[in-house]
């Protein structure tokens, strides 16, 4: 009789049993569900941080350099005068040529003393095609130059070719006995030397000195 009073309370015990077990499965199914779904979306997260975002590729742009053209400067030419020579130029042949006239004073061995002053006057032709100018000048060339000048303007006026004109200078007889002599030239005014005739010889002074 009492195992027939606790048949009930043992199939009871059992049925919980049975209901706690199947609580139990029905758990642990759950997790095991939640935790496959939190490794789906961990996968899935890991996947799309994973896979790099399409980049936009830009098109490389031309630099433009702005360089500066410097200004080209305008040269303002002035040509020289055709009839006249630029300094230190050659003169065309036969512009400048002289002929010589005449000893207008101190003709040749002329006695002179010793340390004294005179004046040498030569009377020369424009023998030439371009006009002398009052710019033009008698130079010393060689010999004895007697304590004249290097060099001086001697044209008062202009010569036109073919006429004459008288040119002095004044000099000083040396202390010395004897024939002394001096050579001079012309020159114009770029500093072109000339003299007698196309070679262009000198003339000059000659003195006889005596004490």
């Amino acid at each position: 009789m009492k195992r027939i009073q606790f048949l009930p309370i043992i199939l009871l015990v059992g049925s919980l049993g049975v209901l706690v077990i199947m609580f139990l499965v029905k758990g642990v199914g759950a997790r095991r569900q939640t935790a496959a779904l939190i490794n789906t979306q961990t996968a899935i997260a890991a996947a799309v941080t994973d896979t790099p975002l399409p980049t936009s590729t830009m098109e490389p742009t031309a630099t433009i350099f702005y360089t500066e053209t410097p200004a080209v400067p305008t040269l303002t030419v002035t040509p020289f005068p055709t009839e006249i020579s630029k300094p230190g130029e050659v003169v065309e042949e036969g512009c400048n040529e002289a002929l010589f006239g005449t000893d207008v004073t101190i003709p040749d061995q002329t006695v002179i003393h010793a340390d004294h002053k005179f004046v040498k006057t030569w009377r020369l032709y424009n023998s030439g095609t371009c006009t002398w100018t009052t710019r033009y000048s008698l130079y010393f060339v060689s010999g004895r130059q007697m304590s004249g000048p290097d060099k001086e303007n001697v044209f008062p006026v202009e010569v036109e070719p073919g006429e004459s004109i008288d040119i002095s200078v004044t000099l000083r007889a040396p202390k010395v006995n004897g024939v002394i002599r001096g050579y001079w030239g012309l020159k114009d005014q770029y500093g072109n030397e000339f003299g007698l005739g196309p070679v262009g010889d000198p003339f000059y002074v000659e003195i006889r000195v005596i004490n």
